[in-house]
């Protein structure tokens, strides 16, 4: 998940698999990866609370495609229908997200680095997501056509 290329802003996509003890199987990709590569991430939930619910701390580790393995922490939160990701890497905030259940046993989950992710379109139409991933954070929306969100 790692932003390697140091221009533009790293987003990416990934889709957890909910097992019934606790754990997150994810495949993910995202905008620095190589064309048409899916990487894998694992997050186990952390304490003896409730496993059956999504919200909580987990351990989290992930391997990259040239820099080896990365660990740390995901706090996952609800609010409402979705939820919102943090991964903290070596104590510091690395990536956000926000998702959204998908039947009962995934979670489609947009994540990115920075305050907000960067939207690009055609036509030069953009926007900007700004503190949607934030844990405890709000949600706003800017750029063109953000008067009718």
């Amino acid at each position: 998940m790692k932003n390697k290329k140091g221009s533009g802003q790293l987003w990416g996509m990934i889709l957890y698999e909910m097992t019934g003890d606790g754990t997150l199987n994810g495949l993910w990709t995202n905008t620095f990866t190589g064309s048409k590569k899916v990487m894998s991430e694992i997050a186990r939930k952390k304490g003896e609370g409730n496993r059956q619910e999504i919200p909580g701390e987990y351990y989290v580790s992930w391997i990259e495609d040239r820099g080896g393995p990365v660990s740390g922490t995901l706090k996952i939160e609800a609010r409402g229908n979705h939820y919102y990701l943090e991964w903290i890497i070596s104590g510091k905030l690395s990536y956000k997200g926000v998702g959204m259940l998908l039947a009962e046993r995934q979670l489609a989950v947009t994540y990115w680095d920075g305050e907000g992710l960067i939207l690009g379109g055609e036509s030069g139409n953009t926007g900007s997501i700004g503190g949607v991933g934030g844990v405890g954070g709000e949600a706003s929306v800017s750029g063109r056509g953000a008067e009718d969100a």
